[in-house]
């Protein structure tokens, strides 16, 4: 997981203040994680505290926190990738796409599509395939998109 990849799944609410170390701690090669890792620690008790320093840390970084419909969307092209890769199934990915971030984020109708296609899949098991072949295209399509 990149940093920006940390910051908009933290601002769509999937990674409690108390998550933060153990997924940081994941990427061990990665030296600004790797130097939150090491702070955050020293607080991993307090959620409070590790929203605090978190979000210093982040703005020390001179990174900054996606607003809630840029998260959704890098999320959402995380989603593409690792459906692409084949990390996840087409049709997981497109239930992530419609359960963790269209339901918060109905405004983003880019997206309803994936919601039609999971729908769909579910209803219509004689064409799961073709469905599955969709949502690949869709992904292809979204990862295409400009941020």
């Amino acid at each position: 997981m990149t940093i920006q990849e940390l910051l908009a799944t933290y601002i769509l609410g999937d990674v409690p203040a108390s998550e933060l170390t153990r997924i940081v701690d994941k990427e061990p090669s990665n030296a600004d994680l790797s130097l939150l890792s090491a702070i955050l620690k020293k607080h991993a008790g307090d959620s409070q505290q590790v929203d605090q320093y978190f979000r210093q840390i982040v703005s020390d970084l001179g990174l900054e926190f996606p607003s809630q419909q840029g998260a959704a969307i890098s999320f959402a092209k995380t989603i593409a990738r690792s459906i692409l890769e084949q990390q996840i199934s087409a049709y997981e990915g497109a239930r992530m796409f419609w359960q963790k971030i269209y339901v918060r984020n109905p405004e983003i109708a880019r997206l309803s599509v994936f919601v039609g296609f999971a729908s769909e899949y579910e209803d219509d098991s004689s064409h799961k395939a073709k469905y599955e072949e969709m949502i690949c295209e869709e992904c292809r399509l979204l990862l295409s998109e400009a941020d």
